[in-house]
């Protein structure tokens, strides 16, 4: 029964991920975000496990990616060194703020508080 579960649970994963191909211009017009491969897979794995529709992970994703150039930004004006986030660092960092519930905010505001005390 579960090897029948995790075959189902893959095959759903698979459609949202090639639905979300069918409409990625849509979506990167629409939210303004890259869409790799790994990103693609968080956002269909994050349905998955939310039952939340693809606008609202969209949103959330679009939300902690904003967040992210907020940190590389301030980082910049605070310390005079500009910081930039691979894509693979971006998607973990974005994987670790929705695991905590979609607190990206939160999670790069610390980031950016602990940089300006040390």
């Amino acid at each position: 029964m579960m090897a029948r579960f995790d075959r189902l649970v893959a095959e759903e994963k698979k459609a949202l991920k090639e639905s979300i191909r069918v409409r990625e211009s849509e979506f990167r017009k629409h939210y303004g975000i890259g869409l790799p491969e790994r990103r693609v897979d968080l956002i269909a794995q994050r349905i998955i496990e939310k039952g939340h529709d693809v606008n609202t992970v969209f949103e959330e994703v679009a939300e902690v990616l904003r967040q992210v150039e907020e940190l590389e930004r301030d980082f910049e004006r605070k310390h005079g060194i500009r910081l930039h986030f691979e894509e693979e660092a971006i998607d973990r960092i974005t994987a670790v703020a929705l695991d905590e519930d979609g607190k990206g905010a939160a999670l790069c505001r610390g980031c950016s508080r602990s940089t300006s005390t040390g």
